[in-house]
């Protein structure tokens, strides 16, 4: 059976030291609730060109007005059974639409080999295995961290996840275990807004107050940068 849906948000990212990310907690711990999943480690099998096409530009400089990707995510190490997400991820001008299949991992690892293909009617699968096939993707890279994700409780459905211990790598990508390369030398959190309109005013204050700031920041981008000789 296949889960299947869709949805489009506004997502910012802010790049901070542990030490001001307990500031951060301390300042709005009161404004936030951690979601029901609590702590997860996050696996993203990234797809690409044999060139790596997709994540070159959407490195490029000034920042594309459009970019997309595949990936499959997982929450934590998943079993033959357990659901994992195909997705297609899209950002137009700053926004971000999400377009997803589930699958147990079994059967997306079969999908994703060529060893067989789902007979699923949806709408959204049908998008994703266009896509596979237009840009002739392969595995290129798997990532993993620690996440640790809030929900505002001010009403603005704002929701925030802080990511640590970023690492990935660019072999065995279909076993889906979380080891790798880490992207920072020292303890470093990519915290991300995710919110449908304005993000709330408290949380801007309390980063600026801090002095973190929006940045363009992209974890495949980094380590893709790193395992070909430049810097982040």
């Amino acid at each position: 059976m296949a889960e299947f849906g869709s949805f489009e948000r506004v997502e910012k990212k802010y790049l901070m030291t542990a030490e001001q990310y307990t500031a951060f907690l301390d300042r709005c711990g009161d404004y936030l609730t951690r979601d029901e999943y609590g702590e997860q480690t996050i696996l993203s099998l990234y797809f690409d060109t044999k060139d790596y096409a997709l994540i070159r530009a959407s490195m490029e400089t000034p920042q594309p007005f459009f970019k997309e990707k595949f990936r499959v995510r997982s929450y934590g190490i998943p079993s033959e059974e357990d659901t994992v997400f195909l997705e297609i991820k899209r950002k137009v001008n700053g926004t971000v639409a999400k377009r997803r299949a589930g699958m147990t991992w079994y059967d997306a690892r079969r999908y994703l080999s060529g060893e067989w293909k789902p007979n699923f009617e949806d709408q959204i699968l049908k998008e994703i295995d266009w896509f596979r096939q237009s840009y002739e993707l392969v595995p290129s890279m798997l990532i993993a961290c620690e996440r640790t994700a809030f929900l505002a409780n001010d009403g603005s459905g704002m929701r925030l996840t802080a990511d640590r211990n970023i690492r990935g790598r660019k072999e065995r990508l279909l076993e889906m275990a979380d080891a790798g390369r880490f992207v920072f030398r020292e303890q470093m959190i990519l915290a991300e807004i995710k919110v449908n309109g304005a993000m709330p005013l408290w949380t801007a204050e309390a980063f600026s107050e801090l002095g973190v700031f929006h940045r363009r920041f992209s974890k495949y981008g980094s380590l893709y940068r790193q395992m070909n000789g430049g810097e982040i």
